[in-house]
């Protein structure tokens, strides 16, 4: 019984996706803050208290990495997808970060590339 009520649960969410032809994931976060990050200087909290609590986190090769993530995927149109992979060191502050998005507006150095929403728009440190 137990199996079939996740068959049940997955087949209703994929025919919800398929009607609307859309999903998000992550939630949106100050893009525009994304080049005040200083590896050696900013810590975690200047972090989580510029962009909020990250998506999901974890490990690589035994650092600590946050992901912050706003993707809308859509069947019908195009896919717009923004994130943010913050690696820090044992110390607590950024050892590097990769930074990737297909939104124009959310291009670092785009005109008027405003924060799109998510963290508080302070400066780090």
């Amino acid at each position: 019984m137990k199996g079939w009520n996740a068959s049940v649960s997955a087949l209703v969410f994929l025919t919800g996706l398929l009607a609307s032809g859309c999903m998000t994931l992550g939630r949106p976060f100050a893009t525009g803050l994304v080049p005040n990050i200083t590896a050696g200087k900013t810590t975690k909290a200047d972090i989580e208290r510029t962009f909020g609590p990250p998506y999901r986190t974890g490990v690589d090769t035994g650092e600590e990495m946050w992901t912050y993530l706003q993707y809308h995927l859509s069947v019908f149109g195009d896919q717009r997808t923004t994130d943010l992979v913050i690696h820090f060191k044992a110390d607590g502050t950024v050892k590097s970060y990769a930074y990737n998005t297909n939104v124009p507006e959310n291009r670092l150095g785009a005109p008027s590339s405003p924060p799109s929403g998510g963290g508080k728009a302070t400066p780090l440190n």
